[in-house]
């Protein structure tokens, strides 16, 4: 077992370890947070190679219990992720993931990724605020400009 991990994968499991309160305030309102969570991780934790899984059974473990419920629309909203034993089971094994490098099972800090809407933009887990009059529309043209 690898007990360093990329900060992405760490952020990751320390999401994936939390209660569905603490989940919930990681990303903005408008997301699916069942999607998010799972995404992040999935991300994180494909970046490693076939040796890196080999060596750490328990994340294989648990990114095979998050396969097993793939496209079953039950799994994925928030009364599973709030009341399911599947997300229950996900939250006991990203701790024990964490715990047994001896890393934080604190909850992180919001995702620091970029969120958009017609009518809202986040970034690192906060609404971008207006400047100067700029409407939502101008604020996502204006990021979209920062990624060409």
């Amino acid at each position: 077992m690898d007990k360093e991990l990329s900060a992405e994968l760490v952020w990751s499991l320390r999401a994936l370890a939390q209660d569905a309160a603490a989940q919930r305030s990681l990303y903005p309102s408008f997301v699916v947070v069942t999607d998010e969570l799972v995404s992040d991780f999935e991300e994180a934790y494909s970046f490693n190679n076939a040796d890196f899984r080999a060596r750490n059974s328990d994340l294989e473990t648990l990114d095979r219990h998050i396969e097993s419920k793939s496209g079953i629309l039950e799994f994925w909203d928030d009364d599973a992720l709030q009341h399911s034993e599947f997300w229950a089971e996900i939250r006991r094994q990203a701790r024990e993931a964490l715990r047994s490098r001896d890393l934080s099972v604190f909850a992180p800090h919001p995702s620091p990724a970029t969120y958009a809407t017609e009518d809202e933009v986040w970034v690192a887990g906060r609404p971008l605020r207006e400047k100067q009059g700029d409407s939502v529309s101008a604020v996502i043209s204006k990021l979209r400009n920062l990624f060409r």
